[in-house]
């Protein structure tokens, strides 16, 4: 009673946009990013795409298994 509960401070939990921003920042997502734009600049449109469906794919897994 004299100090209170035994419990240690907890940090708010992060926001859902910052964690899903937080998939697109890594370096190796954005050089992933940079060559599908890339490609797809240069007409090449299957490997761009599978490129950004690669980045996406990574983005919406990672993402679920933070907020879960």
């Amino acid at each position: 009673a004299k100090y209170g509960r035994n419990e240690l401070p907890q940090e708010p939990p992060t926001p859902w946009w910052k964690v899903l921003l937080a998939q697109f920042l890594d370096f190796l997502m954005i050089v992933l990013m940079v060559v599908g734009t890339v490609e797809l600049a240069l007409q090449s449109f299957i490997e761009g795409a599978v490129l950004w469906a690669v980045v996406l794919i990574n983005a919406i897994i990672g993402f679920y298994q933070e907020m879960k």
